[in-house]
């Protein structure tokens, strides 16, 4: 995973795989370097993704207050189960080209 923060915005590029290790490095980051104005995050690399670890990372959406929050790259699957978890990742047509994203 890469991470890059710059003034208030911190982009985020996830690798091959995304387990409960990339979501802790997340949350660690956004609390060193945080309050960020813009989260955002590209699954699009992804290969392996733990349903678990990205059940963690809708929580942890939902502990940046305040931030303008963009995911991209997410498959269907992916989509449905942050909807399923609350969070509204924009259209299906979006997660179907892998190009979802959401707003604050």
């Amino acid at each position: 995973m890469q991470i890059d923060a710059i003034r208030d915005a911190l982009d985020v590029r996830v690798g091959r795989t995304f387990g409960a290790n990339d979501v802790r490095r997340l949350q660690e980051t956004i609390e060193v370097l945080g309050p960020f104005a813009r989260l955002s995050v590209d699954f699009g690399a992804v290969r392996q993704c733990d349903d678990a670890a990205l059940a963690r990372f809708a929580s942890l959406l939902a502990w940046v207050p305040g931030a303008q929050i963009s995911v991209r790259g997410l498959t269907v699957h992916q989509w449905r189960l942050l909807t399923y978890l609350g969070v509204h990742p924009g259209d299906a047509e979006g997660a179907a080209a892998t190009a979802g994203a959401f707003g604050p």
